[in-house]
């Protein structure tokens, strides 16, 4: 009987989380659009629900299958952003229960549901937490495979099968879950129970997955762009002269060490106070030091400067640290997984280890998705395999110590939420409007952001020739105004370095965010200016104009 209580209180805890999460995405979902991230990923779900193929149609950067399903989803529903916001509410919404039924065996009912929670409210808002980027299908296919691969299923060598049809189908979502596969083939290398029979099954899903894949490619005609997409493009050529500073990033290092040093520090603490006459005041002096500090780096939630690395100046590294002080719980788990996979796999530590290697190779793997830049909106997309992924390890390693530390985290747990429910609070009571544009139907946002986006689309709408538009402008929201324009060579939108040459005898051409004297752009003897309105917020003094032919 308290066994079938026990199930019952779960799974009404669960669907409580549940219902509490997709409210706060759908709420999310009608805030701004991102003009660059929403319309590059976009454009390429509504070219699927248009009939279009992936890489031969149209560019798919990351990989084919994202577009395909979400294309699959606005055929169902409804052809808007909106509709494909609603999708990844539901996908995030499953994830913050499995991050909850992955947890509470080992944290119990209210710290899996505060882990859950905080997740969901914490996502770092230099993008909507809804945007409908494949890493956060991608996440969820991790996610899967570490549960199949959990708890009694451990054993079971089918499994392995079906993480590697999962893990397979991850590369053609995101490209880099490469690294997932090859970490779990390193893994199961050094498994000594049942590794051949493990091997051949988890070998066996990924060639059936490829060779169905591979035929469809070869079929369809795409291996030639899907390589150039994909593989090439995509991992060398798109982050040509760019930093590389996804894995080798210091606050990485930096947050981890600060974070465990914090939790040490909180544990000592909650002891000493158990045993003090003057526990409630020292209770709320340390509750309250620490909400200020928390609720002041919840006010730098909004910065942009995420992807700034390390420098030799002290001002921009101080600078630097307290814009991400308020992530320092995501660049743990980061640092966690890291520390716990090496510490694991090393010969001489996995000796009375009980972890799973396989399920913390899933866990590292994921660190792949921050390449090229750990910013904390890419560790977010990440954490949820982090999280389920290390949970085992992190409570072997406490052992004894668990429930002083459990205890003690109330005193960093309550100041985060109510700071991130502040951040949301004002965020949510932002002065919008609404767009015009039926592309953006529904879609709400701040007025220096909604006036000169509707400006610019009805201008293309209005002075635009369908199919004779080049777009050299990387916000991809504009080329698909009216839901008929697109770019050179159907790939809608020039992206920077170009994959594709620049089409010289376009009939017009589009710019965004440009300064002026716009004149150097263009040659004024072949072309004139069609329209030219003001750009949107931040981009302020600049312009968004479209030139045609004399």
């Amino acid at each position: 009987m308290n066994l079938k209580l026990f199930k019952i209180k779960s799974h009404l805890i669960g669907a409580f989380l549940a219902f509490s999460e997709f409210i706060y995405f759908l709420i999310q979902s009608r805030w701004d659009p991102d003009p660059y991230h929403d319309g590059f990923v976009y454009v390429q779900a509504l070219a699927s629900s248009q009939g279009k193929l992936p890489n031969r149609d149209f560019l798919a950067l990351y990989g084919p299958l994202n577009p395909v399903i979400q294309g699959i989803w606005l055929n169902l529903v409804n052809n808007s952003l909106l509709s494909l916001r609603i999708f990844t509410s539901i996908i995030l919404c499953l994830t913050g229960l499995l991050i909850y039924a992955g947890t509470k065996k080992y944290f119990g009912n209210s710290i899996s549901v505060l882990i859950s929670l905080i997740w969901a409210i914490g996502n770092p808002l230099t993008t909507t937490p809804v945007l409908p980027w494949p890493n956060i299908i991608l996440s969820l296919l991790l996610v899967v495979s570490i549960f199949l691969i959990s708890g009694n299923n451990q054993g079971k060598v089918k499994n392995y099968f079906y993480v590697a049809i999962l893990v397979t189908l991850g590369i053609f979502v995101r490209n880099v879950s490469i690294i997932s596969l090859l970490l779990i083939l390193f893994t199961i290398y050094l498994k000594k129970e049942n590794q051949k029979k493990i091997l051949i099954s988890f070998i066996s899903g990924v060639l059936i997955t490829l060779l169905f894949l591979f035929l469809l490619i070869v079929r369809f005609q795409l291996w030639d762009d899907f390589y150039l997409q994909t593989i090439k493009y995509g991992f060398s050529l798109s982050y040509k002269d760019r930093n590389i500073r996804g894995i080798i990033n210091f606050r990485i290092v930096l947050f981890g060490v600060l974070f465990i040093l914090l939790c040490t520090i909180l544990r000592n603490f909650h002891i000493k106070l158990e045993k003090s006459a003057t526990i409630k005041t020292a209770n709320f002096l340390l509750i309250a030091t620490l909400a200020s500090a928390i609720l002041y780096s919840g006010t730098l939630q909004i910065s942009r400067n995420q992807n700034n690395s390390a420098t030799l100046s002290l001002y921009h590294n101080i600078k630097l640290f307290m814009e991400n002080i308020s992530y320092m719980p995501l660049y743990f788990f980061v640092f966690a997984c890291i520390i716990i996979f090496i510490r694991n796999t090393l010969p001489k530590f996995n000796l009375n280890s009980k972890s799973n290697f396989t399920i913390l190779a899933i866990a590292l793997s994921s660190v792949s998705q921050l390449y090229p830049g750990a910013h904390a909106a890419r560790i977010w997309f990440s954490l949820p395999v982090l999280i389920i992924g290390t949970a085992p390890s992190i409570n072997d390693y406490l052992g004894s110590k668990k429930m002083e530390y459990l205890a003690a985290s109330k005193y960093i747990l309550i100041p985060t939420i109510i700071s991130y429910l502040i951040v949301f609070n004002n965020q949510a009571h932002l002065p919008r409007i609404a767009y015009s544009n039926q592309v953006l139907a529904g879609m709400q946002g701040d007025a220096r952001k909604v006036l000169p986006i509707d400006e610019t689309l009805f201008n293309l709408e209005k002075f635009g020739i369908v199919g004779e538009i080049e777009f050299r402008c990387p916000i991809a929201i504009y080329s698909i105004a009216g839901k008929k324009y697109m770019s050179i060579d159907n790939h809608y939108v020039t992206l920077i370095p170009p994959l594709i040459h620049q089409q010289k005898l376009a009939k017009q051409i589009f710019f965004c965010d440009q300064n002026q004297p716009i004149g150097e752009l263009f040659d004024d003897n072949s072309y004139r200016v069609a329209f030219m309105n003001a750009a949107e917020y931040p981009h302020v003094d600049k312009v968004n104009f479209l030139i045609e032919r004399k």
